[in-house]
């Protein structure tokens, strides 16, 4: 391997080259930074924060560092999310911190702290730490072993100095990019609570109802009333979901155009109601069983869904039974989550999702989750929920949810248009993604080829690194000696 090395490079292990914990000693009074894991930076160029604190209330009980140092979380999920930093600025250059870092310290007169980072963050180094790590589920952590003895290949200081140099240019760039995808994105998310908006205020669809439309859904709302309380005399829906007329309407929905109305879910119902409240039994196959987690914005997710028998699917069938068609809200923790059921006689849920039946005739399935969806709807669900510790939208507050509607016919077209400008934002989306994997990949490649010796150019008068392993070494001889006990000469 050492073969493969650029000319003046050595191979060698972290261990070799840094001090690991180390300790420092200050009066009790100094002042010096303090860095909880929640201070530590994920991305390579990002800067340690830290909380001023007296030497007395962190000397104990917490790693020591200082300016120079580079710092590695070593428990999970901290060191699988790239948590790592260089110690800048400390007060009095001194800091401690949490006891889930590694602390390495290297000389400065032969390792720059960037280049050893930059080491920490390649893939290679963070694939093989995360399949080293040893504990307990959810305590697992990157042994001091693993990491004193991984092999790192050393270059020249100047050319450590060359490829840092490098990195953080080339780094800041692709930050850049970076943070220019991500207010693409954010601006694709205001994008689509825009469209939803105009959609559900008749903005969207202004021009068309003045050239297409003279219906009123007043008239149809008035059918509505009637049809509900023929339903409930013959008991085919429950007395909760009786017709109901809208007399105040929520701060934040605006004034409708003429022809539309406001109505409330129970009113549009035939069946509002949640999952099962006990635990079904599950197996590794069977039925889909979903929970709020499988409720997404773009459609039912499957990804990580639970299952149960047959059995158990049919007993839950007779309380919660989706259908195409159905509307499905994510009622506990996350929210508000909205999607339509895409498939008949496929699914049971529990109570953290909520499903809405409603009557065909007078709203299609696509507008009323738009409708759910929209802002202002958004915002009704969020003030309802907040009524325990943990978010949780009951099923009354569910019926009472006061949405616009329109005509059929117009909430057709709304759909139709809303579905056109939401494959745009989609497909802009997909290119945003996969321009994000591009760059991620780029910040892999720059970390690697910065490895390999391809970032910079070589200068063969570099002084070589096995002259600065030999002076670490040397070092840490002296150092060592230093640190032994003297022996007292015998007298007489």
């Amino acid at each position: 391997m050492k073969g493969d090395l650029p000319a003046g490079w050595v191979e060698t292990t972290i261990g070799e080259i840094v001090e690991h914990n180390p300790k420092n000693k200050l009066d009790d009074e100094t002042l010096v930074g303090f860095v909880p894991m929640s201070h530590m930076p994920v991305s390579y160029l990002s800067k340690m924060e830290f909380e001023e604190r007296n030497w007395l209330k962190v000397k104990k009980g917490y790693t020591h560092f200082a300016d120079g140092d580079v710092l590695l979380a070593k428990i999970t999920p901290c060191f699988e999310n790239g948590k790592a930093g260089i110690a800048q600025n400390l007060p009095n250059g001194h800091g401690g911190g949490s006891t889930e870092y590694h602390v390495l310290r290297a000389p400065a007169h032969s390792v720059d702290p960037r280049l050893l980072l930059a080491f920490l963050k390649t893939d290679a180094f963070s694939y093989f730490g995360k399949i080293n790590m040893t504990g307990s589920v959810g305590q697992k952590r990157v042994p001091k072993e693993f990491l004193l003895n991984y092999q790192i290949p050393l270059p020249p200081l100047n050319e450590q100095k060359r490829i840092a140099d490098k990195l953080d240019t080339v780094l800041a760039a692709v930050g850049r990019v970076k943070d220019r995808l991500e207010k693409a994105e954010a601006l694709l998310k205001r994008f689509r609570q825009s469209v939803l908006n105009a959609a559900t205020t008749g903005k969207l669809t202004e021009e068309w109802r003045t050239e297409k439309s003279n219906e009123n859904a007043k008239y149809l709302l008035s059918k509505l009333a009637v049809l509900k309380k023929e339903l409930i005399e013959k008991k085919t829906i429950k007395k909760d979901l009786a017709f109901q007329s809208v007399e105040t309407i929520p701060k934040g929905l605006s004034s409708l155009p003429i022809g539309w109305e406001f109505t409330n879910i129970a009113s549009v119902s035939s069946k509002v109601t949640d999952g099962e409240h006990s635990t079904p039994r599950r197996t590794k196959e069977g039925y889909f069983l979903l929970s709020a987690r499988n409720v997404t914005n773009e459609g039912i997710s499957t990804r990580d869904v639970d299952f149960v028998p047959i059995e158990e699917f049919k007993r839950l069938r007779k309380r919660c039974d989706p259908n195409k068609g159905d509307i499905l809200v994510s009622c506990s923790g996350s929210v508000g989550r909205v999607c339509v059921v895409d498939r008949d006689d496929a699914y049971v849920m529990v109570r953290s999702a909520a499903l809405i039946q409603k009557l065909d005739d007078y709203v299609m399935s696509e507008y009323l989750a738009f409708a759910l969806r929209s802002p202002s709807v958004q915002k009704q669900m969020e003030e309802l929920s907040k009524s325990t510790a943990q978010s949780n939208l009951f099923l009354g507050e569910i019926k009472s949810l006061i949405f616009p509607f329109p005509h059929p016919k117009e909430q057709q077209e709304i759909v139709r248009r809303v579905e056109r400008l939401f494959a745009a934002a989609d497909q802009i989306e997909e290119r945003l993604g996969q321009t994000r994997k591009r760059v991620e990949r780029l910040e892999s490649a720059l970390l690697a080829k910065a490895f390999r010796g391809e970032l910079v150019p070589q200068d063969p008068y570099d002084e070589p690194a096995s002259e600065l392993l030999k002076r670490i070494k040397a070092e840490r001889v002296q150092q060592e000696q230093q640190a032994k006990p003297r022996r007292r000469k015998r007298t007489g």
